[in-house]
């Protein structure tokens, strides 16, 4: 059986999942919502890419493009969506790693009422370097450890992961 994957953002790291998405065998990546209409193809994605705008209500496009689960890699503030996404059956897996506290309720809300991974800071070499990192700050308490983020180079945010 196909899994139908849905995927939001289609930023750097959407970038590469739906790439990978596309190779992968047994799953078929529908659609790609980004918050702006995409204005030409990038790369060879064979999936439909929509704008935000061009959506309009997000239960009537679930209904007309179906998924298996939708694999958010775009903002925080798409935890709009995420109650109408669970409200027609879709799971979630969210990467974000920014939620505030308003957007967490929302989020442990989705829970209960549907499937939701909620897995910030998804990469295995992030994890192993906080890892790392907490590991010799306990050996050695008074290292001064820095680790520099390039994955938000150039944005005008500074994301959770930079944060931590």
């Amino acid at each position: 059986m196909t899994m139908k994957i849905g995927l939001l953002g289609y930023g750097k790291s959407g970038k590469v999942t739906a790439a990978e998405l596309q190779e992968t065998h047994d799953v078929e990546l529908k659609w790609i919502l980004k918050k702006e209409v995409l204005k030409h193809r990038v790369g060879n994605i064979k999936a439909k890419i929509y704008g935000l705008s061009e959506v309009g209500d997000v239960a009537s496009f679930l209904d007309k493009n179906e998924v298996d689960a939708v694999i958010d890699f775009s903002h925080k503030s798409s935890i709009n969506l995420y109650p109408a996404i669970i409200a027609s059956g879709t799971k979630i897996v969210s990467t974000i790693s920014n939620y505030g506290q308003e957007e967490k309720d929302i989020l442990n809300e989705c829970a209960r009422q549907g499937s939701i991974l909620y897995a910030p800071n998804i990469t295995i070499g992030i994890n192993v370097i906080l890892q790392i990192s907490r590991q010799v700050q306990k050996i050695v308490p008074d290292a001064a450890i820095k680790i520099k983020e390039v994955h938000f180079e150039g944005k005008k945010e500074m994301s959770a992961t930079a944060k931590k």
